[in-house]
């Protein structure tokens, strides 16, 4: 009767091991997404706002070290045209570094992409960063796929570029304009009026 129980004890063990051994590796590997999900966005943060400093003018992209008065005299009156490119090579560049480093499951097979949207009055500063999660274990990589496709990690952040220069130029740029545009014209002084009766009412 005990080498039956001892038999029967062996054939299920040996049934339900595997599936709880199977699950104990996906749950190891969702912890493992979450952590590097977790290391990209922290990542990307750094990125974006190391790329939103350079862009105005006050670090040094490559070292992150903030830019004297000279320095960033030195770079002359046109620089804003002049280091768009070396701005994306070095974020990039950093960004490969940091997750080569912080990341669990490394892959070279990462996708970034840097972006500026010009508005008249202020930019802000986009970068995006797609990463696929593959494991060591097929079966577990579909189970987390989905719909055929390997999961996928995507972070994103944004940051305002702070450039109160460049915002005081196009704010003067669009006065001249709208002086040229009779509606604006006319709103502009009829504004204008109102402040000066508001200052006699008080004087």
């Amino acid at each position: 009767m005990n080498k039956r129980l001892i038999g029967s004890l062996t054939v299920e063990a040996s049934l339900i091991f595997p599936i709880v051994l199977f699950v104990v590796i996906s749950l190891l590997y969702i912890g493992i997404y979450l952590h590097d999900v977790t290391c990209m966005k922290a990542i990307v943060n750094e990125a974006t706002q190391r790329y939103e400093l350079a862009y105005s003018n006050k670090i040094d992209i490559n070292t992150g070290e903030v830019l004297s008065n000279n320095k960033r005299l030195s770079r002359g009156l046109y620089w804003r045209f002049s280091n768009y490119n070396d701005h994306d090579k070095y974020v990039k560049e950093f960004i490969r570094n940091k997750i080569k480093d912080n990341l669990i499951m490394k892959d070279d097979n990462i996708i970034i992409s840097t972006k500026i949207i010009h508005n008249n009055i202020m930019k802000s500063v986009n970068i995006t960063v797609e990463k696929d999660f593959t494991t060591f274990i097929a079966p577990v990589n579909n189970i987390l796929s989905l719909n055929g496709k390997n999961l996928t990690m995507a972070v994103s952040s944004k940051a305002i570029v702070k450039d109160q220069v460049e915002l005081i130029r196009n704010i003067d740029m669009l006065d001249n304009i709208s002086d040229d545009i009779p509606i604006l014209r006319n709103s502009k002084e009829n504004y204008k009026k109102k402040i000066r009766d508001i200052i006699d009412f008080f004087q």
